[in-house]
């Protein structure tokens, strides 16, 4: 889960507002659900209480600054590919009794 600050999402919006260029962006429900914060903040927390698992863990990516938000996303996605340790899979076929002309 990407978490962006109350502050940080003010400060986007706002600037949606102020950029012509990222008007685009703006939704004007955004603001209704702006008032609602603390019950979104208290239901993402009963989310991940329940749904994440060992199996399916859930992360909180603090999102304020992209640059740390990719670091973090990277370096899940890293360790995570580490620990399955992928492999290509073997055909049921030998490769060397075709030939391509």
């Amino acid at each position: 889960m990407l978490f962006i600050s109350k502050k940080e999402q003010g400060e986007r919006l706002r600037e949606r507002l102020e950029k012509p260029s990222h008007r685009w962006k703006f939704n004007p429900g955004d603001l209704d659900d702006r008032k609602l914060w603390n019950q979104y903040m208290a239901a993402y927390e009963l989310m991940l209480e329940k749904c994440s698992t060992k199996w399916a863990p859930w992360y909180v990516i603090p999102a304020d600054h992209k640059w740390a938000r990719n670091a973090a996303i990277s370096a899940l996605v890293r360790e995570t590919l580490e620990r399955l340790d992928p492999r290509y899979p073997r055909p049921d076929w030998d490769p060397k009794s075709f030939v391509v002309s």
